[in-house]
């Protein structure tokens, strides 16, 4: 075995420090002074109401996990009695594995137990505490499930000569990496850990759910190890299924330790930092991290790392891009379709006014023709009349004379009924011209009237018109200019996702 470093550290949320919270994460590790073994350990105290003391669980879980690690690897070089199995054997074959793994993680969270619960005695909740806690006031009233203050969650691992061991119960996650460039989570996962839910130390079933995994390291080259709070894996939203966030997250701490001197107290300081941002930029919770490795190893994969870490970021961008843009397009829609609807409306109702000012300019076409043709009537009417009036007087004047004529008198008594038929002729012809006339008059006098009529709609039709299309043209303008923004979106967006191969949507 290589010359290998363990280091952890822990920063407090971002959310927290805002709040004035405590931090509930709490980490650990341990370098035997021979360079025998190493042992890395985390713990994420439950931000539940309910578990008040989380913190305090964490710190107990960690330090108790370190330190029958200790044990284990001391145990692990000590000389066996006659009747025991060297732990070396024990851990080769499968059985003699899960009798080992179990009796190390029912002594730790028996260990943790009577830990947290001996400091419940020394120091009982106060009322304030309690009824601060939820729906489990009155459990913890009546004095049950009081282990649940101090909910935690707990991962660790020791690093012998040839093997790796392996424990976890909650959530958070553990990246091994291999001498290949490798990299996975070995230790089984908890389907019951999702979100903001997980399993505990504090569950009555925790004994039974502490998943364990050990790696023979003469199968199997570990170059290595990270334990890490859920406040990794949380800051890389569009890859918690494949973990590709959390692969990438250890291959770029692997590259900057690999440049380091291989000393816990160097790895920290330039760790604080670092998780500090993540922390900031991530979901705002607590942060631990702990980690074993061979520091040549590293330094040989680092080019690689660093290929893969890129690859994953570059595609974390363009996700990142990607979701930018569905967010701002999805923004934008609403108000997009209601300017499109307005622009269309808009278009619409000009249309119907030029249509409406069309169809009365027609119809003042249309009167304005039969006027002139009434007009023309009525002055040839008026020229018949006058010529009838002016033949009615000479008829008048004739039959005047005659009537005043020796010849007129000596033929009254044979012509004057045949005069006053004639008269009577000449007034009818001349009234029935005049009366022609009156009705003409009237007829233009009425045409006139409906053409001012269609004259005055014309000119209210030619105002709406002039209004439709001002405000088309406002909602055209505004259409056009919020549009070429939505479309320019679409398109870079298009564009992204064909520049990687994916199809459209």
């Amino acid at each position: 075995m290589g010359k290998l470093t363990a280091f952890h550290k822990t920063v407090q949320g971002y959310n927290h420090v805002k709040a004035g919270t405590p931090c509930e994460d709490f980490s650990d590790s341990y370098q035997d002074e021979s360079g025998r073994f190493y042992i890395g350990a985390i713990a994420d105290g439950h931000g539940d109401e309910a578990c008040f003391r989380s913190s305090f669980g964490s710190r107990a879980a960690a330090k108790i996990a370190v330190e029958c690690l200790k044990e284990l690897g001391e145990a692990y070089f000590q000389e066996s009695a006659s009747t025991s199995m060297p732990l070396k054997e024990q851990l080769g074959y499968e059985r003699g594995r899960r009798i080992l793994l179990r009796q190390l993680t029912d002594r730790i969270i028996s260990t943790w137990s009577r830990t947290v619960l001996s400091d419940l005695e020394a120091n009982p909740p106060t009322e304030e505490e309690l009824s601060a806690a939820g729906k489990m006031e009155s459990t913890y009233q009546s004095g049950e499930r009081l282990e649940h203050i101090f909910g935690t969650t707990l991962i660790a691992a020791l690093w012998l000569p040839e093997f790796l061991i392996l424990l976890h119960q909650g959530d958070g996650r553990c990246d091994v990496f291999y001498d290949d460039g490798s990299v996975d989570q070995p230790i089984p996962w908890d389907n019951r850990c999702y979100e903001n839910v997980t399993t505990s130390l504090c569950d009555t079933d925790s004994a039974d759910a502490v998943r364990t995994c050990v790696i023979d390291l003469n199968f199997k080259r570990v170059v290595a190890c990270y334990l890490g709070s859920d406040g990794v894996e949380d800051y890389y939203p569009n890859a918690d299924e494949t973990q590709e966030g959390t692969h990438c997250f250890y291959r770029k701490l692997s590259i900057a330790i690999s440049k380091l001197e291989p000393e816990p107290a160097v790895i920290e300081t330039m760790l604080g930092p670092l998780l500090e941002n993540h922390t900031r930029e991530g979901n705002g919770d607590d942060v631990s991290v702990a980690g074993i490795y061979l520091k040549d190893e590293l330094e040989r994969l680092a080019v690689q790392m660093g290929k893969d870490a890129q690859k994953f970021e570059d595609e974390d961008n363009r996700q990142r891009q990607l979701l930018a843009y569905e967010q701002k397009i999805g923004s934008m829609q609403r108000k997009h379709g209601i300017l499109q609807r307005k622009f269309s409306e808009t278009t619409a109702d000009s249309e119907r006014c030029s249509q409406s000012v069309q169809i009365c300019q027609g119809r003042i076409a249309r009167l304005t023709q039969e006027l002139e043709e009434l007009r023309n009537q009525q002055a040839s009417a008026f020229a018949e009349m006058q010529t009838e009036s002016e033949e009615a007087g000479k008829a008048r004047d004739y039959l005047d004379e005659q009537e005043q004529s020796d010849s007129f008198r000596s033929l009254l008594r044979y012509a004057a009924e045949g005069f006053g038929i004639f008269r009577t002729k000449i007034e009818d012809a001349y009234q029935s011209k005049a009366k022609a006339y009156e009705t003409l008059s009237s007829k233009v006098s009425a045409k006139a009237s409906e053409f001012e009529t269609e004259e005055h709609e014309l000119s209210q039709l030619k105002a709406a018109l002039e209004d439709a299309q001002s405000r088309l043209q406002q909602a055209q303008e505004a259409f056009e200019q919020y549009d070429a923004e939505y479309q320019r979106l679409c398109a870079e967006k298009q564009n992204l996702l064909a520049s990687s191969g994916d199809e459209q949507v």
